[in-house]
């Protein structure tokens, strides 16, 4: 019961950031649509984060690309796990300037003390991994993403 309620607070948390970020975040520029995505090559980067969007129903979101491009280069599912799976690489990948993924990362592991081996390996996944936080990646759009994952030293989960 109290693994239930723990899981719904972090799902509730989850939810709510891109709203509390939005309040505190400029909005970055985007030229890209999620029609744009559909039409890039088949398992390019863009089009495998516009098919994940499409397939589970998600609403393309203009602030969100770097942060739905990350979920879907280093294969974490757009749910409550796997939101803290990806801030523990990006926190192992040496993220030390963004609050917000510690944050995240912190929250998750006082409210899911159960996914401490996952999210340590996860966090070791990220350090392996080349530096990806800065990476400009509407110049990768319609890079493989295999390929992609190999550049920049991604291991699978």
């Amino acid at each position: 019961m109290l693994f239930n309620w723990r899981k719904r607070m972090v799902t509730k948390a989850v939810d709510f950031a891109p709203t509390l970020i939005s309040w505190f975040q400029a909005e970055k520029k985007w030229t890209f649509t999620i029609e744009d995505y559909r039409q890039m090559p088949v398992n390019s980067l863009g089009r495998c984060v516009g098919d994940y969007l499409d397939e589970h129903g998600f609403s393309f979101v203009y602030n969100g690309h770097h942060h739905d491009i990350r979920h879907i280069l280093l294969n974490y599912d757009m749910n409550p796990e796997g939101e803290i799976r990806m801030q523990a690489f990006m926190v192992g990948n040496n993220w030390t300037w963004n609050y917000k993924g510690w944050i995240a990362f912190l929250f998750g592991m006082i409210m899911l003390p159960e996914l401490w081996v996952t999210l340590a390996k996860d966090w070791q996944r990220g350090k392996k991994a080349q530096k990806i936080n800065q990476v400009k990646w509407m110049n990768f759009l319609n890079d493989p993403i295999d390929q992609l994952r190999q550049r920049f030293n991604i291991q699978q989960l």
